[in-house]
């Protein structure tokens, strides 16, 4: 028969909801750092921040306050009840791991307490017998000690104090203590472990006295005849979890009819002393030294299960190093412990106590164990550092004292632009701005710091040198465009990394605030070159011009770097002369007015002279490849031919030897005329300084007009004719 239901493909869907389902409740998996370290926590104070032991805690602090604490209790943060008061027995340390009333029965011998582990009663965590608790601490922690404490109980009278195996106690009752192999105290209490048996008077008196002495005042109902003493033990009415039963048979195999027990855990109370004889059996057992028993009796006990863990048992960390990482921050390191799964760093003041100090934990540790701690004022420090393991550390410590801490940053203590930029105050082409940064400490510097430069467009100075000092340089090397001729500045606080670090001995990166540096005049940036205008020519063609866009030096170049030509022809520079933004070239001859005009400059050297064209910041105007001149001449003529008579006259003797004279501005040939016609004696007459001089005898008694023709041998100069001069020719005096 089909059975009714889901059709079978809802039933997948049902299915395949559920598993999604479950994949989804599934936390992920948490990435931990190698070397991750926890905020700073006080171990043993906080859920966060639990101990490992109650000796971890005294370890790291000194701490003897008896309290509630946090354990790691099963790899879970679980409150605890600890004596850390070093005057209890055994120096303390001890956990409370179960506590009982005088009146409750949740611990009886069947109690699912004892017999299941993951069980806690926690109505609180006092240390008292008015509530019945059992923690987590006793299903999980291990011990090597334990003690019982019977306390506000119906029994024989016993010192208050305490009394028992450990005496006069601070526990404040009567107390049984063992020592076991380590194990949690559920395993000790649901394992049967039986630590005496015999007959006759039990020996251990102090299990059942105020002391181990037979004379001591009674604390429990004892029978003479056969004991056994020890834990989870039942049989018929011997029964207890930690207990004694005794009976007047002597031997093992009748102690189920046991007449007396005493312990915790029975099997009608939490904790008691049970008899069921009275002393007319003729086993009068308390004599003096307790009451007289009736027939059958029941005092019931509050009661306190105390479990010691094993001393810490890892190894030292060895080998720790601490080295400043500036800020605040410190790298401490240190040899890894074997076991070791993860490590309390602890620093303080020098000088002041652990208890003051700060502890952080370093966990997933690396095979190099490694932790960086931020925070950490300026100053002189005592650092150490524990191995912890669950429910273990070590009982040592690695340290390092006096450690000095500089967390403190170098800052800027002034700037300035240390450069000059020459009597001229303008900084040029090639030429360096450097301003200084100093510092409140020594510094040193990686990479390409900078500082923009106020006024220049996207223009920095860059770091340069004095890593190791406290006077770093930062430089910017003026190029071909940069102008500002009101003067650079530096704002405050542009100082920036630019990838790079500036930091002190200690690694603390500089505070780079700074002030401002105002524009100067002093200051001013000039790095175009003067631009030349058109070439333009004299009016009266003895000179060229050229105007700059800018103010030039009165610096001259050499004359050699001016080539004019006029219609071809060299004509060169004698000399030059600069007034503001021009310059004027004098030529050797003059340009007339229907010349083609070309010049040329060519700049020295390569680099920026005072052999060049150069505006006042000593940029070197670019070369000018050959270009045309503006010619405004009005000159037809750049020679001159000048006639006179010689001794000067406008007269001269018939037939007598006259001396016609020419001046020239330059050297040359002359050919000298008489009404149109050359004269014979005076052809291609040579200029001697510039003159040329013809003898002559006129023949006739007239006016005679007489004219030159000179035609300079220097080229670029143009033939000319002298204004002719009109003379009288007169009789010679006397007849020949």
């Amino acid at each position: 028969m089909k059975r009714a239901g889901l059709p079978s493909y809802k039933r997948i869907l049902a299915l395949l909801g559920l598993i999604a389902g479950l994949l989804v409740s599934i936390p992920a998996p948490v990435a931990q750092a190698v070397n991750d370290v926890q905020s700073p926590c006080v171990i043993g104070s906080s859920s966060a921040c639990p101990a490992q032991s109650p000796q971890e805690i005294y370890n790291l602090y000194g701490t003897t306050a008896n309290g509630i604490y946090w354990l790691n209790v099963n790899g879970i943060a679980t409150q605890t009840y600890l004596i850390l008061d070093t005057n209890y027995p055994d120096g303390g340390m001890w956990f409370l791991g179960m506590k009982g009333t005088k009146s409750g029965n949740s611990f009886t011998y069947s109690s699912n307490y004892w017999t299941n582990q993951s069980t806690t009663l926690v109505p609180d965590y006092n240390n008292d017998v008015a509530t019945e608790a059992k923690y987590n601490a006793f299903n999980y922690l291990p011990v090597v000690k334990l003690v019982g404490v019977f306390k506000d109980r119906d029994s024989y009278g016993f010192n208050t104090n305490g009394s028992g195996v450990l005496g006069t106690n601070s526990f404040g009752g009567h107390t049984w203590k063992e020592d076991i192999s380590s194990q949690s105290m559920f395993s000790r209490f649901s394992t049967t472990g039986i630590l005496y048996s015999a007959t006759n008077t039990m020996s251990r008196f102090d299990l059942y006295r105020e002391t181990n002495s037979a004379t001591g005042k009674l604390v429990f109902a004892y029978q003479y005849g056969y004991a056994k003493y020890g834990y989870a033990y039942s049989n018929g009415a011997a029964t207890y979890r930690w207990g004694i039963a005794f009976n007047n048979e002597t031997d093992d195999a009748h102690i189920d009819s046991s007449d007396a027990q005493a312990g915790i855990g029975l099997s009608g109370y939490s904790a008691a002393s049970v008899f069921s004889y009275t002393d007319s059996y003729g086993y009068a057992i308390n004599g003096s030294n307790g009451a007289l028993n009736g027939p059958t009796a029941t005092y019931p006990s509050g009661f306190q299960i105390w479990g010691k863990m094993a001393a810490p048992s890892l190894a030292t960390p060895g080998a720790l190093t601490v080295s400043n990482q500036g800020g605040g921050n410190v790298q401490v390191s240190f040899a890894a412990s074997s076991g070791a799964t993860e490590y309390a760093i602890q620093y303080k003041t020098a000088g002041s106590n652990w208890n003051t100090g700060t502890t952080v934990r370093l966990t997933n540790p690396g095979a190099s164990p490694s932790a960086v701690i931020t925070g950490i004022a300026n100053g002189s420090y005592d650092f150490r550092v524990f191995a912890r393991a669950a429910n273990d550390s070590s009982a040592g410590n690695s340290y390092l004292l006096a450690q000095n801490i500089d967390a403190v940053a170098p800052t800027v203590s002034s700037i300035s632009i240390t450069s000059t930029s020459g009597a001229d105050s303008i900084y040029g082409a090639g030429e360096v701005i450097t301003a200084t940064v100093n510092w409140s400490e020594t510094v040193t510097v990686s990479g390409s710091p900078r500082i923009p430069i106020q006024g220049l467009t996207s223009k920095y100075l860059t770091y340069t040198s004095g890593s190791g000092t406290t006077a770093t340089t930062f430089s910017y090397t003026v190029v071909n465009g940069d102008t500002n001729r009101s003067g650079v500045a530096i704002l405050a606080n542009t100082l920036t990394l630019n990838g790079g670090t500036i930091t002190d001995a200690a690694l603390n990166a500089a505070t780079l605030s700074h002030g401002a540096i105002a524009a100067s005049l002093t200051n001013q940036v000039d790095g175009s070159p003067p631009i030349a205008g058109t070439p333009q020519t004299s009016s009266d063609g003895s000179s060229i011009t050229i105007t700059f866009n800018e103010t030039l030096s009165s610096t001259t170049p050499q004359v050699s770097a001016i080539t004019v030509l006029v219609n071809g022809v060299n004509d060169s520079v004698t000399s030059m002369s600069i007034g503001g933004s021009t310059i004027r070239f004098f030529l050797t001859f003059q340009i007339i007015s229907s010349a083609t005009v070309s010049l040329a400059y060519t700049d020295p050297t390569i680099g920026n002279d005072a052999s060049a064209i150069q505006d006042e910041a000593g940029n070197d105007a670019a070369s000018i490849s050959s270009t045309s001149v503006t010619n405004i001449s009005v000159t037809s003529s750049n020679t001159t031919a000048t006639m006179a008579l010689n001794p000067s006259s406008l007269t001269a003797i018939y037939r007598t030897v006259t001396t016609i004279r020419v001046t020239t501005n330059t050297s040359g040939r002359v050919d000298f005329y008489q009404a149109g016609k050359i004269i014979p004696t005076c052809r291609k007459v040579a200029t001697s300084g510039n003159i040329a001089s013809c003898s002559w005898k006129p023949m006739v008694h007239s006016y005679i007009s007489l004219a030159a023709r000179f035609t300079p041998t220097a080229v670029g100069y143009v033939v000319t004719n002298a204004v002719p001069l009109q003379i009288f020719v007169t009789g010679r005096a006397g007849n020949r």
